[in-house]
């Protein structure tokens, strides 16, 4: 049976060509390949794509853009502002090669698109259209739910012998233990705590660290706490199906968004206020560590958060820069707490970032 996603892509390449745009079936495989990679819930994201994959001269770019924009039901896109996609190609030496032998020689090809760029471009550079753009492929991100090793046990075909289940086994066979039984560790999801810096130093990254935090509330337990001058919780507002309704309902609750910031003032009081919540759970830091509080303060309260929680997390915009090292008060002296340092400066970061997280919560 033919899946939603190959009917999508049959129907796309269709209207392509109806338009009159050439379309060629090495082309198609790529965009349905393409496609399992970057997913399907950002249309723009679909267009671009499209994009990369099936536009091969700067005068189909216009038609493209109109085809595609209309299949998707979106606005199109200015043509003077597309950059078109570059290839590069591993060439067999045969200039003479007809158009129709080219596409079924075999090549190795590199393709630079919009959509890569701005994967990996960081977020503090991008205009106010390139940003939207690049949240809407953050909160497309798929995760697996953390996970964690629980003390309970339950019957497994191997693992620690259950005497007591074998023991029951064994009326049916005269007492004699033929058929062992086992118990193997169950795993169970684990706590996602968010402690998430919006002063004005994070404001390029504040909003993406927040849709972070929404991808994880889809498939797990998360406690969201804003850190500014005080700590707020908004935990309830990324609850939401919408990333942003749940942005903007985040953004609403904290008085003091873009402001100053008392970092460790606010672990601290979050520590103190909110100690079950720390149970089981990995804590994920998003800040730059730059804090405007006294380090011996930053110190006492990543100390006793690194006590109650599994793992910490620390997720800094500045560590995927050249030559970054973690001088900012803040940051240094919450370093030895920290379980992992992971860079958080693109989509590309953040996904990254995504991962360690998930890793960590399987590790501690």
């Amino acid at each position: 049976m033919v899946g939603r996603a190959e009917r999508f892509v049959v129907g796309f390449v269709d209207h392509l060509r109806s338009g009159g745009l050439r379309v060629s079936t090495s082309s198609t495989i790529d965009f349905e390949q393409a496609l399992d990679v970057v997913g399907v819930g950002s249309r723009r994201v679909v267009l671009e794509t499209g994009l990369a994959t099936f536009v091969k001269r700067a005068d189909d770019v216009p038609r493209y853009l109109e085809l595609a924009a209309s299949y998707l039901g979106i606005v199109a896109p200015n043509a003077s502002k597309v950059v078109l996609p570059t290839m590069v190609a591993l060439d067999d030496g045969d200039d003479g090669a007809g158009e129709n032998e080219t596409e079924r020689r075999a090549e190795r090809v590199v393709r630079y698109s919009a959509v890569e760029r701005l994967h990996s471009a960081d977020l503090g550079t991008l205009d106010a259209t390139e940003r939207a753009e690049a949240m809407e492929a953050l909160a497309a991100l798929r995760l697996a739910p953390p996970m964690r090793r629980s003390a309970r046990r339950r019957s497994a075909p191997r693992g620690q012998l259950d005497a007591r289940a074998t023991m029951r086994a064994a009326f049916a066979t005269d007492l004699e233990p033929i058929e062992r039984r086992y118990r193997a560790a169950t795993t169970v999801p684990r706590p996602v705590v968010f402690l998430l810096d919006v002063s004005g130093s994070m404001q390029p990254y504040a909003v993406a660290m927040l849709r972070l935090a929404w991808v994880f509330a889809a498939v797990a337990k998360v406690e969201a706490w804003a850190l500014g001058t005080r700590a707020t919780r908004i935990s309830r507002a990324l609850g939401g199906r919408d990333p942003d309704v749940a942005v903007e309902e985040a953004v609403a609750l904290v008085a003091d968004w873009g402001g100053g910031t008392r970092l460790g003032a606010g672990i601290e009081a979050f520590v103190h206020g909110v100690r079950r919540s720390l149970r089981s759970a990995v804590v994920v830091v998003c800040s730059d560590g730059w804090d405007r509080g006294d380090p011996e303060q930053m110190r006492r309260a990543m100390a006793s958060l690194r006590r109650r929680s599994a793992a910490i997390v620390w997720v800094n915009p500045l560590a995927g820069l050249d030559g970054y090292a973690p001088l900012a008060r803040g940051m240094a002296a919450a370093l030895e707490y920290v379980d992992a340092l992971v860079a958080g400066e693109s989509v590309a970061s953040l996904e990254r970032a995504a991962v360690r997280i998930v890793e960590e919560a399987g590790r501690a």
